[in-house]
């Protein structure tokens, strides 16, 4: 009930602010959301799986490593301090370093944990630093394209001929802007919580299934198979 509620609070709100802003700046805005989350969903994927690959992962090699190492040398060591004299001497008798020969399966125990570590680990890191990145990306680019390359134009819109009509149709676009922006906002809780176990009331995909208007925004919408794409 509470994702249905912001929805609506949205939707009206926009509604209301494109009839006082006119039509050309809600469409510009418009634009501007669609292009600014095109590209920063396309952009964050890559920069978050950079990130990973190149900052993160070796960490977790070099850590499960040192410690397969670490524990895999004392249990060496105990094994040899606790063979029987006898054995012990014959091992002396043949010449064979018995501590070398099980060292050589440090290695490869050492990269199949790490292994495993990470194969656990990459999915959600990857899907919140995508979460993250597609929020900044979003907000910068949106940021840059309304005073950059919006705002000159939007001044002849506001001359008296055009600007009744333009209103009137900012109410549209509003209503069209607050679509949307709910769709937006599903689609980037689509990409974080399948990949999350939260406990919260709000950030938990079985309040989206119980709501009844936001639940089709977040099963689906353009945004959330723009961003499976990039998955």
């Amino acid at each position: 009930m509470i994702y249905d509620l912001i929805t609506i609070a949205l939707i009206v709100t926009l509604v209301i602010i494109g009839t006082v802003r006119g039509a050309a700046r809600m469409l510009a805005g418009l634009i501007v959301n669609f292009v600014s989350y095109l590209i920063a969903a396309a952009l964050a994927k890559m920069l978050a799986v950079y990130i990973y690959t190149s900052f993160v992962r070796p960490s977790i090699y070099d850590s499960v490593s040192q410690s397969v190492t670490d524990v895999s040398n004392n249990s060496i060591n105990s094994i040899v301090d606790n063979m029987p004299g006898f054995l012990k001497g014959l091992l002396s008798i043949s010449g064979e370093d018995l501590s070398s020969s099980l060292s050589g399966t440090v290695g490869s125990v050492s990269d199949q944990a790490a292994a495993a570590v990470d194969s656990a680990i990459q999915p959600v890191l990857v899907a919140v630093i995508s979460f993250l990145m597609t929020m900044l990306l979003f907000a910068v680019l949106s940021f840059l394209l309304r005073h950059f390359a919006v705002r000159p134009i939007l001044g002849l819109f506001e001359l008296p001929v055009v600007r009744g009509f333009n209103r009137f149709l900012g109410g549209v676009i509003g209503l069209i802007d607050g679509v949307l922006v709910i769709s937006i906002i599903a689609a980037l809780l689509n990409l974080l919580l399948p990949s999350i176990k939260s406990t919260s009331y709000l950030f938990n995909e079985s309040t989206i299934y119980n709501s009844y208007i936001f639940y089709y925004f977040y099963s689906g919408n353009i945004f959330t198979a723009i961003a499976s794409i990039f998955r």
